[in-house]
């Protein structure tokens, strides 16, 4: 039987641009309140120094432990008065950029071959409805596992026993994420037995 492959969304299928997204905030809230909520400077890089109370919002968003609604009133509270909800959202929407057509026709050709495709994301509502509606990214896969909706992220294990109890990926797993390394001892964990296989472009060649 052909493995499951394990895909993620962000940085792996859609090209994301965490700084212009950290620019779009700082023009809203101002750089200091990015910082504090997100926890990155301006080129999208992460600030250790900035404590877990003040990036327990993005957290949470991360978990589905507030809704998209809560998200958006708790950075409101940061903006000038008379800043919408739809210039957050617009923000947000600052980091996504384009899904390439040759991934997903890199789907469609795996499928073809008898593979089971699984989604695995620390995914949120405001960016997964805006990329399936463009892309229809879910019609590529047997499954799609959301952060949001799962209540817990990568690379917590309790995200991966959460995958293996609503599914049936107990053998050879592949995973195509260029940052997902960190994450195969969790895997062990649970019992997957799993491969890394990175190549250019985050675009994986099976043999």
């Amino acid at each position: 039987m052909k493995p499951i492959i394990i895909f993620d969304l962000g940085g792996v299928l859609i090209n994301l641009n965490v700084p212009r997204c950290i620019q779009a905030f700082s023009d809203l809230i101002g750089e200091e309140n990015v910082r504090n909520i997100m926890g990155m400077n301006k080129d999208g890089e992460g600030i250790e120094a900035v404590s877990i109370a003040t990036r327990q919002l993005m957290r949470d968003f991360e978990r589905g432990l507030v809704t998209t609604d809560e998200f958006i009133a708790a950075i409101l509270q940061y903006a000038p008065s008379g800043t919408t909800s739809d210039q957050i959202r617009e923000a947000w929407f600052a980091m996504l950029e384009d899904l390439p057509q040759e991934r997903l026709d890199y789907l469609a050709q795996l499928r073809k071959q008898g593979y089971r495709l699984y989604l695995l994301s620390n995914g949120n509502d405001l960016h997964w409805t805006y990329i399936d509606k463009l892309y229809h990214v879910s019609s590529y896969f047997e499954q799609v596992f959301l952060s949001q909706v799962m209540h817990c992220a990568k690379p917590d294990i309790s995200i991966l026993i959460l995958l293996a109890s609503r599914s049936t990926p107990r053998r050879a797993v592949r995973l195509p994420f260029p940052t997902m390394a960190v994450h195969l001892g969790s895997f062990g964990t649970v019992s997957i037995s799993c491969s890394l296989r990175v190549a250019r472009q985050h675009t994986v060649m099976l043999t």
